[in-house]
């Protein structure tokens, strides 16, 4: 085997960006859009939190670059799309129901925001799944 060929290959798969170079279910895409390392270890309050509070509400928080205009750019350039979507089922997601509930600012750029779905009261078996998505433009 020509080993100038499995680096080409490396390369090549490192630069995609459903890839996952580092092995611990997040693409690379995802982890530069968080600001987090796609080649080691992520840090716990860099990654997507879930959670349901007192109101029963359920909440996703995220990491993210902060708008500059009409876009979102890394330090490297890239541009980012951020989508928060709701679902009951896993399989049908939209982004109706779901609100900016708040924005904190991280400093370089970035900023941790926390999105509510508004009528997930949970009551007996109905549920409410949230995620957030990345899209390059």
């Amino acid at each position: 085997k020509n080993p100038l060929l499995n680096v080409m290959e490396s390369r090549k798969v490192f630069n995609e960006d459903y890839s996952d170079s580092d092995g611990d279910g997040y693409s690379n895409l995802f982890e530069r859009a968080i600001g987090s390392d796609s080649l080691g270890p992520d840090r716990g309050q860099d990654l997507p939190v879930l959670s349901i509070h007192d109101d029963n509400k359920t909440r996703i928080s995220f990491v993210r670059y902060k708008e500059d205009g009409n876009s979102t750019i890394n330090s490297a350039g890239e541009s980012f799309i951020y989508k928060v979507e709701q679902s009951n089922d896993l399989q049908t997601w939209n982004q109706s129901g779901i609100r900016l509930e708040r924005s904190v600012d991280l400093g370089g750029g970035l900023e941790r925001q926390t999105w509510v779905a508004d009528d997930s009261k949970l009551s007996g078996r109905s549920r409410k799944f949230l995620r957030v998505r990345v899209l390059v433009p």
